[in-house]
């Protein structure tokens, strides 16, 4: 999700919509996946709302 927005093609409200989420939660799993990738932090914090969404995505 987060390297759809990071690539430059899509913002992240279109990569919201497609993955059925808020823009605020995008944001959130942007700004994770920056610290992830910097290594500012090496713990990511669950976010019920992006995981369920995942599972949900994986099980169908």
């Amino acid at each position: 999700m987060a390297q759809a927005y990071l690539s430059g093609h899509y913002t992240l409200t279109q990569v919201g919509e497609y993955f059925g989420m808020s823009y605020a939660v995008m944001s959130r799993a942007v700004k994770q996946a920056e610290k992830k990738k910097a290594g500012m932090s090496n713990v990511i914090r669950y976010d019920p709302k992006i995981f369920g969404c995942l599972y949900r995505l994986i099980a169908h």
